[in-house]
């Protein structure tokens, strides 16, 4: 074992990561189980599982899917309890859902959008949240991380987008704010518990497609605006998260922590 891993030791943890099959979330099941943890992978499409984890080989059968409805309470609970009644405990909790469908910088969005977007992310974090508490109260030990945004802290800067539509909305950038004021009420309430609650806030890691990574002049807007010159890889994010998972963070929560490249402070 490297020093790193010995660092990160993840042995024996159960860990459940919602929307893992996702662009950042895949990188963090991997690295996850690279750790020593188990992971169940909770999400709605088993297809998208199994096709960005075909070519995990290491430590593969530590990683699990569970198909979950996560705004679903019916479906949050029963899975939950498959999950404890399994494995007697669960550790780790990393919020990570996100709701993608709509891009637009115009604030003139349907009630519908705005509902949906408040529902994905907000419901979703708070019925995982709900349900993995219970045990944790239990176990007296636990930890809890929201994927959030910049744009929970931070307004969006119309001319960086070109003519990509594919801006953040502003019901996405309401709901992350809302995670963050969560994550903090969760840490007040459960540090008594030992149980850690952070939130991590992704800066600039867009995906390879021909909105985002093709298109070198949104690259460049971007990069100009980072202080370390480049944007953000999918480990980088999945790095700190695993920090957060393990018990060299134990004297941390309450935490905005913000994984930028410097973006932030200009």
């Amino acid at each position: 074992m490297s020093i790193s891993e010995n660092y990160l030791n993840l042995n024996n943890k159960v860990v459940l990561v919602t929307g893992g099959y996702g662009h950042l979330g895949k990188f963090i099941c991997k690295d996850l189980i690279i750790f020593g943890a188990k992971v169940y992978c909770i999400g709605r499409n088993k297809k998208k599982f199994n096709n960005n984890f075909k070519d995990v080989k290491k430590n593969k059968n530590n990683l699990f899917f569970i198909k979950t409805d996560v705004t679903n309470e019916k479906s949050v609970k029963k899975n939950i309890n498959y999950i404890i009644k399994k494995e007697n405990k669960i550790d780790i909790l990393i919020n990570n859902s996100i709701d993608s469908s709509l891009r637009t910088i115009n604030p003139d969005i349907s009630l519908k959008s705005w509902n949906k977007s408040l529902k994905n992310v907000l419901q979703g974090y708070f019925l995982m949240s709900k349900y993995c508490i219970k045990t944790m109260k239990k176990k007296k030990y636990g930890k809890i991380i929201n994927m959030s945004s910049l744009f929970s802290f931070l307004a969006p800067q119309p001319k960086m987008y070109l003519n990509l539509k594919n801006e953040p909305p502003v019901s996405m950038a309401v709901a992350k704010g809302g995670i963050n004021q969560l994550t903090k009420y969760l840490a007040s309430v459960l540090g008594k518990y030992d149980i850690n609650v952070n939130s991590v806030s992704p800066g600039w890691f867009p995906k390879k497609s021909k909105n985002s990574i093709e298109r070198k002049d949104y690259i460049k807007e971007i990069k100009n605006r980072i202080p370390l010159d480049r944007i953000g890889k999918p480990e980088d994010i999945a790095g700190v998260v695993c920090f957060l998972c393990s018990n060299k963070s134990s004297y941390i929560t309450g935490q905005n922590i913000i994984v930028d490249g410097g973006y932030s402070i200009w």
